[in-house]
């Protein structure tokens, strides 16, 4: 059965937000919210009475776990093991997913050392999953661990060849510029690098009343954790980027956008700096992370892809796939994280062509052609509809997604930059929000 988390404020905490294809287990609020919040699970029907944070323990986890198992097994043994609450949230991600593998096949688990390092929890999380891969492998193949003539080092090798294990990075850090256009003087002035390992990073019921430098790490562990342990590889915290690498990337996108002529040599000198910047930030636990990876996840307002790693010849996102995640706002990547909708798309989608460029723009009149054309062109697909909508103001395209309450929304608009912010021009006007009374599931930019 999957397994959902969803962060919402009290007030909006009802039938309509959690949505119809939940079934609501357990709710998990501050002590004070307690009254409201147990009255509020039981309307809704939840499996277990709701718990305070101050309550959360390894005894609590285990009792909500045999409870669960209790109301949902369908006659099936416990697997038991359950991992104790974590302790190092600087270390959950890499921490976490390892100890849940070991859940599954029966072995014991422990918490990470005081003085553990991430680099060594990597290699034991990397050499455990090739292990088990390779595990399955020879069962596909019929082949017994008992065998005499099985090699097992030599069928582990031969696994690491075709590994798919995804790893996330989190990676903090703001361009400079960003900080004096957002950020008062007094707020620059608590501004402190974050670095991959914190001591006094760990968890406690009081949480919530820790300095805001470590309330913001707790949520970038918090998406990074949970992003390694849907994916079920290693996650990591790296340390802040430091300024002079956002300068430098400053400086090599204006050398792209002003050259008139191509001039390798000074966008090898570039990198070269570039790398050089940035080469602290890749701790060994890193670059043996990323080197057993198949796929990297990085949430950062940083390209980190453009680093070349230490013994390569080409930049990071030449040697495997990167997706980006953006950390800034923090909140919002919080709320995107933990708000995955359910959609049910078995039997119908409903696609919403929101065309906010006017027809007089060429690149609105070819946008109009090449969706009509989609358009006609799927007419008769079973259980699809496609709109298109001319939505030249910000009140034309609410109401034509209140109209067809689409799965997918496809904005066509030019882009901008509002402030400090990306946004999105229709009517003429930038904006940052839309502000939709219902966000479809799926929204595309074709900005």
């Amino acid at each position: 059965m999957g397994h959902n988390i969803l962060l919402m404020p009290i007030d909006l905490f009802e039938k309509r937000a959690l949505g119809p294809l939940w079934q609501p287990v357990l709710a998990v609020c501050p002590d004070h919210l307690l009254d409201r919040t147990a009255k509020r699970a039981g309307d809704l029907n939840f499996v277990l009475p709701a718990s305070p944070v101050s309550a959360l323990s390894d005894d609590s986890i285990n009792a909500h776990w045999g409870a669960i198992h209790e109301r949902f097994s369908f006659g099936r043994p416990m697997l038991g093991g359950v991992p104790a609450l974590t302790r190092r949230l600087d270390l959950a991600a890499v921490d976490l997913p390892h100890r849940l593998l070991m859940r599954r096949l029966g072995r014991p688990s422990e918490q990470p050392e005081p003085d553990a390092q991430p680099v060594a929890l990597v290699r034991r999380s990397i050499h455990d999953r090739l292990f088990v891969a390779a595990a399955a492998e020879l069962d596909r193949r019929g082949e017994s661990f008992e065998s005499p003539d099985l090699n097992l080092a030599e069928a582990v090798r031969e696994t690491a060849s075709r590994r798919q294990i995804s790893t996330s990075l989190a990676l903090p850090g703001v361009p400079p510029a960003y900080v004096r256009r957002a950020y008062s003087a007094q707020l620059r002035a608590q501004l402190r690098p974050m670095a991959d390992l914190d001591v006094d990073d760990t968890w406690s019921p009081r949480i919530g009343e820790r300095p805001d430098a470590l309330l913001e790490r707790a949520a970038m562990e918090f998406v990074l954790t949970r992003r390694a342990v849907a994916n079920g590889g290693p996650g990591l915290m790296m340390p802040s980027v430091p300024p002079t690498a956002f300068t430098l990337l400053a400086q090599l996108e204006r050398h792209f956008r002003d050259a008139t002529q191509d001039r390798p040599r000074s966008v090898r000198k570039l990198l070269s700096r570039f790398d050089a910047a940035v080469r602290p930030l890749l701790t060994e636990a890193v670059v043996e992370a990323v080197r057993s990876a198949s796929s990297l996840t990085i949430f950062s307002n940083f390209p980190l892809g453009l680093v070349t790693m230490p013994g390569d010849t080409a930049p990071l996102a030449a040697r495997l796939p990167i997706t980006y995640e953006p950390l800034l706002p923090l909140t919002r990547t919080v709320q995107r994280a933990a708000t995955s909708p359910i959609v049910d798309w078995n039997n119908r989608i409903s696609v919403l062509v929101a065309e906010c460029i006017p027809a007089s723009d060429p690149v609105g009149a070819e946008s109009r052609r090449g969706w009509t054309f989609v358009q006609q062109r799927n007419a008769n697909v079973e259980g699809l509809t496609l709109h298109l909508a001319d939505t030249l103001s910000l009140e034309a395209l609410r109401r034509a997604v209140r109209e067809h309450n689409p799965d997918i929304l496809i904005i066509s608009a030019h882009g901008t930059i509002a402030g400090a912010a990306a946004a999105l021009v229709i009517g003429g006007q930038p904006y940052v929000e839309l502000g939709l009374e219902k966000s479809p599931p799926v929204i595309l930019l074709s900005a």
